[in-house]
């Protein structure tokens, strides 16, 4: 013998049309989030990313530091962007030797003790590698999936061979 909707469906039913009206009529605030609230986040990451806790003028530390830096200088005085290559003894596109370096690059401009840190120069020469490497590198594959969305294939899905 069914009796129809229990009383707690016929509750829970209310609460959501209510929910619903009081949505539709209520003005939506749009939502602030101030400049600083993902600073924490961002100091957490470069301490997980980069390393943190530890004495840079203590060993090992200090001679792997100065390496990193030493490193780091390197890959940014051998840098010369041009249209097929980034650094001029690497093959372009790199999708691991180009990231390894910039890597060592931004990791010697964050970590104390590497003779870089806080570097103007070394940060326009990250910020300038990795705009290079996401134009010429990290746009075609943005522009396969744009020429697969006019064809109508959705991403993740082969692109099948057209029947004649």
């Amino acid at each position: 013998m069914d009796h129809g909707p229990s009383r707690r469906r016929f509750l829970q039913l209310g609460a959501v049309a209510t929910a619903g009206a009081l949505g539709a009529v209520t003005p939506a605030t749009a939502a602030h989030t101030p400049d600083t609230s993902f600073e924490l986040l961002r100091r957490r990451w470069r301490d997980v990313s980069a390393g943190s806790g530890f004495d840079p003028a203590a060993e090992p530390y200090r001679g792997r530091l100065a390496r990193l830096g030493v490193r780091a200088a390197g890959y940014r005085d051998a840098m010369a962007p041009a249209a097929g290559s980034l650094w001029p003894d690497q093959p372009f596109p790199s999708f691991v030797g180009t990231p390894t370096r910039l890597q060592a690059m931004a990791r010697a401009y964050v970590l104390p003790g590497t003779g870089l840190t806080g570097d103007a120069e070394l940060a326009r020469s990250v910020a300038t590698g990795v705009d290079h490497h996401h134009e010429r590198a990290g746009g075609a594959p943005q522009a396969r999936l744009v020429r697969r969305a006019e064809h109508g294939v959705r991403p993740g899905r082969p692109l099948r061979a057209r029947q004649r």
